[in-house]
């Protein structure tokens, strides 16, 4: 049985690209995590604000439920950032191998500079 080359000839164009999308997606993953995570917390400041708690009670059970949001979401962070990391390899590598790096690699940073706009608006409109 013949052997099976898998490795896909880039070039230097191709592996400098590789490199540079794979770095500014990570780096554009964990800015947009703790961006969406500030946004989520100005969204709760904002409600606190709105419905103006005021009794000793409410602040404490609200207290919690801020507790309990914040865990959540740097449990989902970790995840996401987990999952981030695995998704921006293999579809780096799937763009490489079929000749698509240069002209498809630039939508993944796009999308996530546009979450990163989005949490920007959230926290400072509020």
């Amino acid at each position: 049985m013949p052997e099976r080359n898998d490795r896909v000839k880039l070039g230097f164009k191709g592996i400098a690209a590789y490199l540079v999308l794979w770095i500014v997606s990570t780096a554009l993953v964990l800015v947009d995590m703790v961006l969406v995570r500030s946004a989520c917390m100005e969204l709760l400041a904002w409600y606190a604000k709105v419905r103006n708690i005021a009794d000793t009670a409410a602040r404490f059970s609200f207290g919690f439920v801020v507790d309990a949001v914040d865990r959540g979401l740097l449990l989902v962070m970790a995840v996401a950032g987990l999952g981030a990391a695995i998704g921006l390899e293999a579809l780096y590598r799937h763009l490489a191998e079929h000749r698509r790096l240069l002209r498809d690699g630039w939508k993944v940073p796009a999308i996530l500079v546009g979450l990163a706009l989005i949490s920007l608006l959230i926290r400072f409109a509020l």
